[in-house]
Protein backbone atom coordinates (compact mmCIF):
# COMPACT_ATOMS: atom_id res chain seq x y z
CA UNK A 1 0.00 0.00 0.00
CA UNK A 2 0.93 3.64 -0.94
CA UNK A 3 0.25 7.07 0.95
CA UNK A 4 -1.13 9.31 -0.91
CA UNK A 5 -2.41 12.24 0.89
CA UNK A 6 -3.14 14.83 -1.65
CA UNK A 7 -5.60 17.19 0.32
CA UNK A 8 -7.17 16.79 3.41
CA UNK A 9 -10.85 15.39 2.55
CA UNK A 10 -13.78 15.19 4.88
CA UNK A 11 -15.77 11.85 4.79
CA UNK A 12 -18.96 10.77 7.05
CA UNK A 13 -18.00 8.13 9.71
CA UNK A 14 -16.72 4.84 8.31
CA UNK A 15 -18.99 1.36 8.95
CA UNK A 16 -17.99 -0.11 12.38
CA UNK A 17 -14.76 -1.87 12.07
CA UNK A 18 -14.00 -5.39 12.78
CA UNK A 19 -10.54 -5.45 14.75
CA UNK A 20 -8.95 -2.39 16.52
CA UNK A 21 -5.78 -2.09 17.80
CA UNK A 22 -5.43 0.92 20.26
CA UNK A 23 -2.42 2.74 22.06
CA UNK A 24 -3.59 3.96 25.29
CA UNK A 25 -2.11 6.98 26.78
CA UNK A 26 -2.73 9.52 29.88
CA UNK A 27 -5.62 10.52 27.86
CA UNK A 28 -9.19 9.44 28.01
CA UNK A 29 -10.82 11.76 25.30
CA UNK A 30 -8.62 10.38 22.04
CA UNK A 31 -9.45 7.16 23.60
CA UNK A 32 -13.38 7.60 23.41
CA UNK A 33 -13.22 9.38 20.35
CA UNK A 34 -11.48 6.63 18.34
CA UNK A 35 -13.57 4.02 19.63
CA UNK A 36 -16.91 6.15 18.85
CA UNK A 37 -15.81 6.75 15.68
CA UNK A 38 -14.28 3.05 14.43
CA UNK A 39 -17.00 1.03 16.69
CA UNK A 40 -15.39 -2.38 16.11
CA UNK A 41 -16.22 -5.90 17.27
CA UNK A 42 -12.68 -6.50 18.47
CA UNK A 43 -10.11 -4.53 20.47
CA UNK A 44 -6.73 -4.78 21.13
CA UNK A 45 -5.38 -2.28 23.65
CA UNK A 46 -1.84 -1.72 24.27
CA UNK A 47 -1.24 -0.17 27.46
CA UNK A 48 1.70 0.94 29.89
CA UNK A 49 1.46 0.60 33.69
CA UNK A 50 0.49 4.37 33.85
CA UNK A 51 -2.28 3.92 31.79
CA UNK A 52 -3.88 0.82 32.15
CA UNK A 53 -6.89 2.45 34.56
CA UNK A 54 -7.47 5.40 31.73
CA UNK A 55 -8.10 2.51 29.39
CA UNK A 56 -10.42 0.99 32.17
CA UNK A 57 -12.30 4.31 32.62
CA UNK A 58 -12.43 5.16 28.38
CA UNK A 59 -13.92 1.85 27.95
CA UNK A 60 -16.22 2.70 30.75
CA UNK A 61 -17.22 5.82 28.89
CA UNK A 62 -17.53 4.40 25.59
CA UNK A 63 -19.86 1.54 26.61
CA UNK A 64 -22.22 3.98 28.36
CA UNK A 65 -22.24 6.08 24.75
CA UNK A 66 -22.79 3.24 22.46
CA UNK A 67 -24.57 -0.15 23.16
CA UNK A 68 -23.10 -1.81 20.31
CA UNK A 69 -19.71 -1.98 22.78
CA UNK A 70 -21.41 -4.82 25.02
CA UNK A 71 -20.49 -7.32 22.23
CA UNK A 72 -16.96 -5.87 21.65
CA UNK A 73 -14.42 -8.57 22.27
CA UNK A 74 -11.45 -7.06 24.18
CA UNK A 75 -7.90 -7.90 25.11
CA UNK A 76 -5.66 -5.86 26.58
CA UNK A 77 -1.78 -6.22 26.36
CA UNK A 78 0.99 -3.99 28.74
CA UNK A 79 3.95 -3.01 27.75
CA UNK A 80 6.80 -0.49 28.93
CA UNK A 81 6.25 2.79 27.57
CA UNK A 82 9.17 3.71 25.90
CA UNK A 83 10.73 0.09 24.89
CA UNK A 84 9.83 0.16 21.09
CA UNK A 85 10.92 -3.97 20.77
CA UNK A 86 8.27 -4.54 23.28
CA UNK A 87 5.53 -2.63 21.49
CA UNK A 88 6.08 -4.64 17.97
CA UNK A 89 6.92 -7.97 19.94
CA UNK A 90 3.73 -7.50 21.88
CA UNK A 91 1.89 -6.93 18.23
CA UNK A 92 3.72 -9.61 16.45
CA UNK A 93 2.71 -12.00 19.43
CA UNK A 94 -1.27 -10.81 19.06
CA UNK A 95 -1.22 -12.87 15.60
CA UNK A 96 -3.39 -10.15 14.31
CA UNK A 97 -5.72 -10.88 11.27
CA UNK A 98 -5.10 -8.43 7.99
CA UNK A 99 -6.69 -6.20 7.95
CA UNK A 100 -7.04 -4.44 11.01
CA UNK A 101 -7.16 -0.95 11.46
CA UNK A 102 -5.30 0.76 14.41
CA UNK A 103 -5.77 4.13 16.81
CA UNK A 104 -2.58 5.48 17.81
CA UNK A 105 -3.70 9.15 19.38
CA UNK A 106 -2.33 7.83 22.48
CA UNK A 107 0.93 6.34 24.73
CA UNK A 108 3.80 7.19 23.95
CA UNK A 109 5.62 8.36 20.76
CA UNK A 110 7.22 5.15 21.48
CA UNK A 111 4.11 3.11 21.82
CA UNK A 112 2.49 4.67 18.58
CA UNK A 113 5.26 4.81 16.13
CA UNK A 114 5.95 1.12 17.23
CA UNK A 115 2.39 0.26 16.45
CA UNK A 116 2.12 2.05 13.40
CA UNK A 117 5.34 0.63 11.77
CA UNK A 118 3.76 -3.09 12.56
CA UNK A 119 0.52 -1.79 11.03
CA UNK A 120 2.23 -0.46 8.06
CA UNK A 121 4.43 -3.39 7.80
CA UNK A 122 1.30 -5.57 7.77
CA UNK A 123 -0.26 -3.57 5.11
CA UNK A 124 1.70 -3.10 2.26
CA UNK A 125 -0.59 -4.83 -0.20
CA UNK A 126 -4.00 -4.07 2.00
CA UNK A 127 -6.44 -0.56 0.97
CA UNK A 128 -8.75 -1.63 3.13
CA UNK A 129 -7.40 -0.77 6.83
CA UNK A 130 -6.90 2.65 8.28
CA UNK A 131 -4.45 4.36 11.00
CA UNK A 132 -6.33 6.90 12.64
CA UNK A 133 -5.26 9.80 15.37
CA UNK A 134 -6.97 12.38 17.03
CA UNK A 135 -5.77 15.87 15.35
CA UNK A 136 -4.39 18.16 18.30
CA UNK A 137 -7.48 20.48 18.12
CA UNK A 138 -9.38 17.51 20.13
CA UNK A 139 -12.64 18.03 16.98
CA UNK A 140 -11.21 15.60 13.98
CA UNK A 141 -10.30 11.48 13.97
CA UNK A 142 -7.22 11.91 10.99
CA UNK A 143 -6.96 8.95 8.73
CA UNK A 144 -3.21 8.08 7.63
CA UNK A 145 -4.19 9.30 4.06
CA UNK A 146 -5.57 12.55 4.53
CA UNK A 147 -9.04 11.86 5.13
CA UNK A 148 -10.69 12.85 8.57
CA UNK A 149 -13.82 12.77 9.80
CA UNK A 150 -15.46 15.25 12.44
CA UNK A 151 -16.02 14.13 15.72
CA UNK A 152 -19.33 16.21 15.73
CA UNK A 153 -20.48 14.04 13.29
CA UNK A 154 -18.95 10.83 15.22
CA UNK A 155 -21.28 12.05 17.90
CA UNK A 156 -23.94 12.82 16.50
CA UNK A 157 -27.32 11.94 18.84
CA UNK A 158 -24.73 11.55 21.91
CA UNK A 159 -24.03 14.17 24.36
CA UNK A 160 -21.04 14.26 26.97
CA UNK A 161 -21.84 15.44 30.14
CA UNK A 162 -19.79 16.67 33.00
CA UNK A 163 -20.35 13.55 35.04
CA UNK A 164 -18.90 11.27 32.10
CA UNK A 165 -16.16 14.19 31.95
CA UNK A 166 -15.33 13.34 35.71
CA UNK A 167 -15.66 9.72 35.71
CA UNK A 168 -13.31 9.53 32.59
CA UNK A 169 -10.43 11.56 34.68
CA UNK A 170 -10.64 8.80 37.77
CA UNK A 171 -12.32 11.79 39.93
CA UNK A 172 -16.03 11.29 42.24
CA UNK A 173 -18.48 14.03 42.83
CA UNK A 174 -17.88 15.57 46.52
CA UNK A 175 -20.71 14.54 49.15
CA UNK A 176 -22.42 18.09 48.60
CA UNK A 177 -22.80 17.34 44.79
CA UNK A 178 -24.10 13.56 44.36
CA UNK A 179 -27.91 14.79 44.06
CA UNK A 180 -28.03 13.74 40.07
CA UNK A 181 -30.26 17.50 40.02
CA UNK A 182 -27.18 19.17 40.58
CA UNK A 183 -25.91 17.45 37.44
CA UNK A 184 -27.87 18.47 34.90
CA UNK A 185 -27.00 21.35 32.46
CA UNK A 186 -28.08 25.19 33.70
CA UNK A 187 -31.16 26.26 32.02
CA UNK A 188 -31.86 29.93 31.93
CA UNK A 189 -35.36 31.74 31.08
CA UNK A 190 -34.27 35.53 30.83
CA UNK A 191 -33.63 36.87 28.00
CA UNK A 192 -30.24 38.16 26.54
CA UNK A 193 -31.18 41.51 26.95
CA UNK A 194 -32.42 40.81 30.25
CA UNK A 195 -29.37 39.33 31.27
CA UNK A 196 -27.08 41.86 29.61
CA UNK A 197 -28.82 44.47 32.37
CA UNK A 198 -28.09 42.26 34.95
CA UNK A 199 -24.36 42.46 33.99
CA UNK A 200 -24.34 46.42 33.87
CA UNK A 201 -26.09 46.52 37.10
CA UNK A 202 -23.38 43.87 38.64
CA UNK A 203 -20.24 46.58 38.30
CA UNK A 204 -21.37 48.96 41.97
CA UNK A 205 -22.31 46.38 44.29
CA UNK A 206 -18.93 44.55 42.54
CA UNK A 207 -16.61 47.20 43.89
CA UNK A 208 -18.14 47.52 46.87
CA UNK A 209 -18.65 44.27 48.14
CA UNK A 210 -16.52 41.61 49.82
CA UNK A 211 -15.08 39.19 47.51
CA UNK A 212 -17.42 36.10 48.32
CA UNK A 213 -20.30 38.15 47.84
CA UNK A 214 -19.11 39.68 44.68
CA UNK A 215 -18.38 36.32 43.32
CA UNK A 216 -21.51 34.73 44.19
CA UNK A 217 -23.02 37.73 42.32
CA UNK A 218 -21.16 37.47 39.58
CA UNK A 219 -21.20 33.70 38.97
CA UNK A 220 -25.15 33.43 38.93
CA UNK A 221 -25.33 35.94 36.56
CA UNK A 222 -22.42 34.61 33.78
CA UNK A 223 -23.85 31.65 34.10
CA UNK A 224 -26.94 32.79 32.86
CA UNK A 225 -24.91 34.70 30.25
CA UNK A 226 -22.84 31.76 29.25
CA UNK A 227 -25.98 29.36 28.59
CA UNK A 228 -27.36 32.03 26.31
CA UNK A 229 -24.14 31.33 24.15
CA UNK A 230 -23.42 28.11 24.39
CA UNK A 231 -27.63 27.55 23.17
CA UNK A 232 -26.14 28.40 19.81
CA UNK A 233 -23.86 25.79 19.46
CA UNK A 234 -25.65 22.43 21.29
CA UNK A 235 -23.32 22.91 24.37
CA UNK A 236 -24.17 22.49 27.80
CA UNK A 237 -23.44 24.97 30.77
CA UNK A 238 -23.10 23.59 34.45
CA UNK A 239 -22.80 25.83 37.30
CA UNK A 240 -20.47 25.48 40.52
CA UNK A 241 -19.32 21.39 41.03
CA UNK A 242 -17.01 20.22 43.72
CA UNK A 243 -15.34 16.94 42.88
CA UNK A 244 -12.69 14.62 44.43
CA UNK A 245 -9.92 13.06 42.75
CA UNK A 246 -9.02 9.16 43.73
CA UNK A 247 -5.61 10.12 45.33
CA UNK A 248 -5.11 9.56 48.73
CA UNK A 249 -6.13 11.08 50.45
CA UNK A 250 -8.93 12.62 48.46
CA UNK A 251 -7.89 16.55 46.94
CA UNK A 252 -10.59 18.69 46.50
CA UNK A 253 -11.06 20.41 43.21
CA UNK A 254 -14.12 23.69 43.00
CA UNK A 255 -15.16 24.37 39.24
CA UNK A 256 -16.53 27.40 38.73
CA UNK A 257 -18.14 26.87 35.36
CA UNK A 258 -17.85 24.67 32.64
CA UNK A 259 -18.97 24.37 28.92
CA UNK A 260 -19.39 21.18 27.22
CA UNK A 261 -19.64 20.89 23.93
CA UNK A 262 -18.82 17.45 22.11
CA UNK A 263 -15.85 16.28 23.59
CA UNK A 264 -14.47 19.16 24.40
CA UNK A 265 -14.39 21.55 28.05
CA UNK A 266 -13.99 25.23 28.12
CA UNK A 267 -13.77 26.27 32.00
CA UNK A 268 -14.37 29.69 32.77
CA UNK A 269 -14.12 31.86 36.26
CA UNK A 270 -15.48 35.23 36.88
CA UNK A 271 -12.58 37.27 37.87
CA UNK A 272 -14.34 39.59 40.76
CA UNK A 273 -12.18 41.80 43.30
CA UNK A 274 -13.93 43.69 46.03
CA UNK A 275 -12.82 46.56 48.06
CA UNK A 276 -9.50 46.28 50.10
CA UNK A 277 -10.30 46.23 53.28
CA UNK A 278 -7.44 48.47 54.19
CA UNK A 279 -8.22 50.77 51.75
CA UNK A 280 -11.92 50.80 52.08
CA UNK A 281 -11.90 54.19 49.56
CA UNK A 282 -9.65 52.35 46.65
CA UNK A 283 -11.53 51.00 43.88
CA UNK A 284 -9.71 47.81 43.47
CA UNK A 285 -8.94 47.11 40.05
CA UNK A 286 -7.25 43.91 38.71
CA UNK A 287 -3.88 43.92 37.88
CA UNK A 288 -1.55 41.75 35.74
CA UNK A 289 -0.35 40.07 38.91
CA UNK A 290 -3.62 38.54 40.02
CA UNK A 291 -5.10 37.88 36.60
CA UNK A 292 -2.11 35.74 36.06
CA UNK A 293 -2.09 33.87 39.53
CA UNK A 294 -6.21 32.83 39.00
CA UNK A 295 -5.61 32.14 35.62
CA UNK A 296 -3.16 29.72 35.88
CA UNK A 297 -5.05 28.14 38.84
CA UNK A 298 -7.88 27.40 36.44
CA UNK A 299 -6.10 26.28 34.24
CA UNK A 300 -4.90 23.25 36.29
CA UNK A 301 -7.92 22.47 37.10
CA UNK A 302 -9.26 22.57 33.62
CA UNK A 303 -6.41 20.21 32.88
CA UNK A 304 -7.50 17.65 35.13
CA UNK A 305 -10.99 17.32 34.86
CA UNK A 306 -11.33 18.16 31.21
CA UNK A 307 -8.06 16.30 29.46
CA UNK A 308 -5.15 17.51 27.57
CA UNK A 309 -7.60 19.91 25.13
CA UNK A 310 -9.17 21.36 27.71
CA UNK A 311 -9.40 25.50 27.88
CA UNK A 312 -9.74 27.77 30.92
CA UNK A 313 -10.91 31.68 30.71
CA UNK A 314 -11.22 34.44 33.32
CA UNK A 315 -14.17 36.60 32.63
CA UNK A 316 -12.90 39.99 34.40
CA UNK A 317 -15.97 41.64 35.52
CA UNK A 318 -13.86 44.72 37.21
CA UNK A 319 -12.70 48.00 35.95
CA UNK A 320 -9.73 47.34 33.76
CA UNK A 321 -6.32 48.41 34.75
CA UNK A 322 -5.06 50.98 33.02
CA UNK A 323 -7.01 50.67 30.11
CA UNK A 324 -5.38 47.40 29.60
CA UNK A 325 -7.90 44.56 27.75
CA UNK A 326 -7.22 41.01 29.74
CA UNK A 327 -6.24 39.08 26.88
CA UNK A 328 -2.94 41.52 26.47
CA UNK A 329 -2.24 41.16 30.29
CA UNK A 330 -2.42 37.27 30.35
CA UNK A 331 0.29 37.93 27.50
CA UNK A 332 2.05 40.24 28.85
CA UNK A 333 2.57 38.21 32.40
CA UNK A 334 3.85 35.44 30.29
CA UNK A 335 6.34 36.67 28.09
CA UNK A 336 7.49 40.66 29.50
CA UNK A 337 6.39 43.80 28.92
CA UNK A 338 8.79 44.08 25.88
CA UNK A 339 6.88 42.02 23.70
CA UNK A 340 3.54 44.64 23.71
CA UNK A 341 5.19 47.64 25.68
CA UNK A 342 2.49 50.17 22.91
CA UNK A 343 -0.17 48.04 23.17
CA UNK A 344 -0.98 48.30 27.18
CA UNK A 345 -2.79 51.86 26.72
CA UNK A 346 -5.97 52.63 27.00
CA UNK A 347 -5.86 54.54 23.17
CA UNK A 348 -4.25 51.78 22.01
CA UNK A 349 -6.03 49.31 19.36
CA UNK A 350 -6.08 45.78 20.99
CA UNK A 351 -4.19 43.24 17.65
CA UNK A 352 -4.18 40.44 20.46
CA UNK A 353 -6.30 37.18 19.47
CA UNK A 354 -6.89 34.64 22.42
CA UNK A 355 -4.64 31.94 23.07
CA UNK A 356 -6.30 28.80 22.10
CA UNK A 357 -6.37 27.37 25.28
CA UNK A 358 -6.24 29.71 27.96
CA UNK A 359 -7.20 33.41 28.05
CA UNK A 360 -9.29 36.73 29.15
CA UNK A 361 -12.20 37.90 27.86
CA UNK A 362 -13.08 41.68 29.81
CA UNK A 363 -16.97 42.38 30.39
CA UNK A 364 -17.54 44.32 27.43
CA UNK A 365 -16.32 41.39 25.51
CA UNK A 366 -19.79 39.38 27.28
CA UNK A 367 -22.10 42.49 26.78
CA UNK A 368 -21.42 41.93 23.42
CA UNK A 369 -21.54 38.40 23.06
CA UNK A 370 -24.87 38.94 24.62
CA UNK A 371 -25.87 41.35 21.81
CA UNK A 372 -24.89 38.72 19.22
CA UNK A 373 -27.36 36.31 20.66
CA UNK A 374 -30.18 38.52 20.56
CA UNK A 375 -29.75 39.60 17.42
CA UNK A 376 -28.26 35.91 16.62
CA UNK A 377 -25.39 36.89 14.36
CA UNK A 378 -24.20 34.38 12.38
CA UNK A 379 -21.62 32.45 15.05
CA UNK A 380 -18.54 32.37 12.40
CA UNK A 381 -18.80 36.35 12.24
CA UNK A 382 -18.93 37.01 16.10
CA UNK A 383 -16.55 38.14 18.38
CA UNK A 384 -13.58 36.26 20.30
CA UNK A 385 -15.92 35.30 23.35
CA UNK A 386 -18.20 33.76 21.42
CA UNK A 387 -16.23 31.95 19.59
CA UNK A 388 -14.17 30.41 22.23
CA UNK A 389 -16.78 28.98 23.80
CA UNK A 390 -18.14 27.52 20.93
CA UNK A 391 -15.02 25.90 19.66
CA UNK A 392 -15.24 27.97 16.02
CA UNK A 393 -11.80 27.94 14.34
CA UNK A 394 -11.10 29.84 11.28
Amino acid sequence: MTITVSALRRIPPPEPTGQLVITVGGSPEPIVATLLGLRPAQVFAVVSAQSADVWDRAWTAYRRLDPAAQEANVQMCEVPAHDWAAVTGALAAADLAVPWDLGYAGGSPTMSAGAFDVWWAAHQDESTAGAWYVAEAGDVLMRHDGCFVELSDVLRGRRLTLADFVEMHGMTPANIDRRPERWQPHHVEASPQAVRRALRNLTPEIVNADYEKAHQAASLVVIDALSLIAARGEADVYSRKTVLTHGEPSARIDIDIVVIRGMSAAFLRPATYGRNQREPKRRLRWATGTLKEELFDLAGIARQVGGLHAKAALVTLNPTFRGRNPQVAALWADFGPAVLPERLTSDAEDPVAPLPNVTAFALEELLDALRECEFDDPVESCGDLTRWVLGVTE
